[in-house]
């Protein structure tokens, strides 16, 4: 998933202590803040609401996983499509500044797999692409999808 400033992730590993069962990858320059075991530990003791926190964060990531088990199993164009329209829809117009590498991160795609799709969507004139950019050329046709 793609992590937006303010996200936490890893808490699996917090609550269990096993090893984390994913690695964490920066598409541009990242600050990240890693607390340690022990002092994670230290700060539940004085504030034991810290488990309660940590559980609802372990909720919704657990539902944002199923969403992504039943996204994934959706189409390759219907996945990029609903992803290009999300893009869209985040920026409030048509234009859309991202670079293809985290397109296909989101879809769940390798860039070359990408790069077919976006040729067929762009020869339906449902897009437009352009260098970093995408222009959505036809809504209602990426709907469709």
């Amino acid at each position: 998933r793609i992590l937006k400033p303010g996200s936490w992730f890893g808490e699996l590993s917090t609550l269990d202590g096993r090893p984390r069962p994913q690695e964490a990858v920066a598409f541009e320059p990242t600050t990240l803040l890693q607390i340690d075991q022990k002092r994670f530990d230290d700060l539940a003791a004085e504030e034991p609401l810290l488990f309660h926190d940590i559980a609802l964060l372990t909720c919704r990531n657990q539902r944002r996983a199923l969403a992504f088990i039943a996204h994934n199993a959706a189409p390759i164009r219907v996945r990029l499509a609903k992803a290009i329209l999300s893009a869209a829809s985040a920026t409030g117009h048509n234009r859309i500044k991202m670079r293809q590498a985290e397109l296909a991160a989101i879809v769940g795609i390798s860039r070359q797999t990408l790069n077919k799709e976006l040729k067929v969507l762009e020869s339906a004139y449902f897009i437009e692409v352009k260098y970093a950019e995408l222009v959505v050329k036809d809504e209602a046709g990426l709907r469709s999808i």
